[in-house]
């Protein structure tokens, strides 16, 4: 935020206690956060959508996909990550 100031973003987990700590540390940044499976029933639309070493979790790609597709603003852009933990030296840092 601090190089790339931005007006709003949303932060959404599946776990309420996951966005209890990210609320814990949010600080002054112009961020809300929402425990949800279902992001398109936000009634909300997003520029960017990112998500973050999930998709080894999810079943059903397809439906992921269509979800995020209707949480995109005309022109937004979709990115995820994947971390390998079986084969990253650096696993126990993140585990």
């Amino acid at each position: 935020y601090e190089c790339k100031p931005f007006k709003t973003a949303t932060g959404i987990d599946l776990g309420a206690k996951s966005i209890a700590i990210a609320e814990e540390r949010r600080e002054k940044l112009p961020v809300k956060y929402v425990a949800t499976g279902s992001p398109e029933k936000l009634g909300e639309r997003f520029d960017i959508v990112f998500s973050l070493s999930v998709l080894y979790l999810i079943g059903d790609l397809a439906e992921h996909a269509a979800k995020i597709r209707l949480s995109l603003n005309p022109g937004g852009v979709y990115y995820a990550t994947y971390t390998d933990y079986h084969n990253n030296p650096s696993a126990a840092y993140f585990l």
